[in-house]
């Protein structure tokens, strides 16, 4: 995947927004602007790894987020400052695991090369953006009421909505989802299907070893203005049907699902103490919620 720069504002409140879903974008309200975004395939639908159950759904960090920007509104109004509440969707799609494996989808390599964003995988307007915004709305002294580091009012948040067996180690969550999809394409049937899908892209052209490298082409992100050039667009493809012709999604999938179980299952303690973390974390969200 490309190499990502983070406004240091959204990551901060990105960070504060979500517990810690380890790969999900989070999408809004369609505005007029945004792309039209591409249906998800069967395929993407059926992506339901074994992890996903631990970690909040994109619903649910909305859910969160609400009560987060309730508790960061009254406590912003108290020192002088407007805080936003974010119309966040009730509805969507849960595709977190849509991009787990690269572009997998013929009509987004089509449209997009390997420049989807958040906003056409997940069908509305990337919600960092709206945050973003809004943070531009706050000037300097709102900055630091919103976020210093001891006393702002989205730590005070972050630590209510945290209380009572509702914190959760969610980086040791996403570095074993990390370590296990490296470890899932080092199993052998998926060293067999990763080969056979090098044979394939080189039948067409392309000199690659991995998906991975294919994504990473430095040719891709250096572009200006950035956007996906036809030939992006056509190793997109060339991948996408390399994949199809290979199974290689399937392999990489059952692999890791099968490697995801394991890992459940060799430490129950562990996912039992971030399931009712993140049970608990949601029921002081929607008690904040009811109350407002």
């Amino acid at each position: 995947m490309s190499p990502t720069v983070t406004h240091p504002r959204a990551a901060l409140l990105t960070a504060l927004a979500v517990l810690a879903t380890g790969c999900a974008a989070s999408a809004a309200p369609r505005s007029d602007s945004a792309p039209e975004p591409v249906a998800p395939t069967a395929e993407v639908r059926g992506l339901i790894l074994p992890f996903d159950a631990y970690e909040p759904s994109h619903l649910e960090s909305f859910v969160v987020a609400e009560a987060r920007d309730l508790l960061m509104r009254s406590c912003m109004r108290a020192r002088g400052h407007d805080w936003k509440v974010l119309d966040y969707p009730a509805h969507i799609d849960d595709l977190k695991n849509r991009r787990r494996y690269g572009v997998i989808e013929i009509a987004v390599a089509r449209k997009f090369g390997y420049h989807a964003n958040a906003a056409v995988m997940s069908a509305g307007t990337d919600i960092t953006n709206l945050r973003k915004k809004r943070d531009e709305q706050l000037g300097s002294a709102g900055m630091r009421a919103a976020y210093d580091e001891k006393n702002g009012c989205g730590y005070k948040a972050n630590d209510r909505l945290q209380r009572d067996g509702a914190n959760a180690d969610y980086d040791r969550f996403n570095r074993l989802s990390s370590e296990i999809l490296a470890r899932a394409k080092k199993e052998p049937e998926s060293r067999a299907a990763l080969k056979n899908w090098e044979t394939c892209m080189r039948q067409k052209g392309f000199d690659y070893r991995t998906p991975d490298e294919s994504i990473a082409d430095s040719r891709w992100w250096s572009r200006k203005p950035p956007g996906a050039s036809r030939e992006e667009i056509a190793t997109a493809m060339a991948d996408v049907r390399c994949k199809q012709r290979t199974r290689l999604v399937a392999v990489l999938f059952g692999a890791e699902s099968r490697l995801q179980r394991q890992s459940v299952a060799s430490d129950r303690g562990y996912f039992a103490r971030l399931a009712a973390a993140k049970a608990r974390n949601l029921e002081q969200a929607r008690e904040i919620i009811d109350r407002h």
